[in-house]
């Protein structure tokens, strides 16, 4: 076996950054296993080991294979105290945990979804939407619900600024609702193929192909009713802009202002983004023409983030200077509400 593919098969010790419960992993003769308090992952080698099952510290193994050329035929050997890894001639001695990590059967789950993709990008939308506030876990995650003719709705919120809905077609991908811990997901997404499995299975979601089985605890607690916020029909107005003036505005808004205060504002028949640092200098951009009352809604960039998540092309729906903003992807779909800032 080569460094590389042993690597790749101890990939999954990426969850492990977002899970503290993971201190260990599991090397086996046919697979690698990793658990924590919330997730667990079990990967196929690419090739059976002549070894008996042994248990590692986690970022340790990861670690020193980055240390070996990763072309290189990897030798492992494995005493009675350590495992004995040997590349290119270089050795790393590594000791053995005393505890075990019993390895799980690779479930395959239900329902299959030929091209993760648009999955993928639905999550990495709504990643940017969801709170990491832990006091309310909830609104860390992504609300799964079963939508009309077996589709699915997905929503994030912060819970206070900004909320976001994806709605997608995919036939009996979620027998049930279920809140999703954003940052695992998006990081098991990122450890499985374009085709892929997804179920909810007893307080768990798992995700699987045909050599990575990864478990995901569930998050409990009632998830805000994002339904309630108005549709594209209840607003008076429409603005068209590309995404790179708005990229640029919001750069210069993080840099130019304390308070990363930026500023749609529309005059004379023209749009601008206006940065108005009072302490440090400004900057103003053209966003596009618009024939509409002088007006000017002013938002946190920080909130604004996953307005560059939904395209090259975004439209925004509004009514005034105070109530929420829809933004809208006619390519992906997304819905993005804002709440603008509002100064006494």
């Amino acid at each position: 076996m080569l460094v590389r593919q042993l690597s790749e098969a101890v990939e999954i010790w990426k969850l492990a950054a977002n899970d503290t419960g993971v201190k260990e992993i599991c090397l086996s003769k046919r697979h690698v296993h990793l658990r924590g308090l919330h997730t667990e992952a079990v990967r196929k080698l690419p090739e059976a080991l002549d070894i008996p099952t042994v248990v590692l510290d986690a970022p340790l193994l990861a670690g020193s294979l980055a240390l070996f050329d990763t072309e290189a035929e990897l030798g492992i050997k494995v005493t009675e105290s350590s495992l004995v890894l040997n590349a290119g001639g270089r050795r790393a001695v590594l000791r053995q945990k005393a505890s075990e990590a019993p390895l799980r059967k690779h479930l395959k789950a239900k329902a299959t979804l030929k091209d993760g993709t648009v999955l993928r990008e639905a999550i990495a939308f709504l990643s940017s939407c969801a709170s990491e506030d832990a006091i309310r876990p909830q609104l860390t995650g992504i609300s799964f619900k079963r939508g009309e003719e077996g589709g699915v709705v997905l929503n994030a919120t912060d819970g206070a600024r900004r909320s976001g809905q994806v709605s997608l077609a995919s036939a009996g991908l979620m027998k049930e609702d279920a809140i999703i811990p954003a940052v695992d997901l998006s990081a098991a997404l990122g450890l499985v193929d374009t085709e892929f499995s997804l179920e909810i299975i007893e307080g768990h979601v798992l995700i699987a192909d045909d050599r990575t089985t990864i478990r995901l605890s569930l998050l409990s607690g009632d998830f805000p009713n994002v339904e309630s916020l108005p549709r594209r029909k209840a607003y008076k107005y429409r603005f068209s802009f590309d995404c790179d003036s708005f990229d640029v505005a919001s750069r210069a808004a993080t840099l130019l202002d304390p308070d990363r205060l930026l500023s749609l504002v529309f005059k004379n028949g023209r749009a601008a983004w206006v940065v108005q640092g009072e302490e440090v200098g400004g900057f103003r951009i053209v966003a596009g023409a618009q024939d509409a009352k002088p007006l000017s809604i002013m938002f946190d960039a920080q909130w604004a983030g996953p307005v560059l998540n939904l395209g090259d092309k975004v439209v925004m729906y509004y009514n005034d200077e105070k109530s929420p903003v829809l933004f809208y992807s006619p390519t992906s779909k997304f819905l993005l509400w804002l709440s603008p800032i509002v100064r006494a």
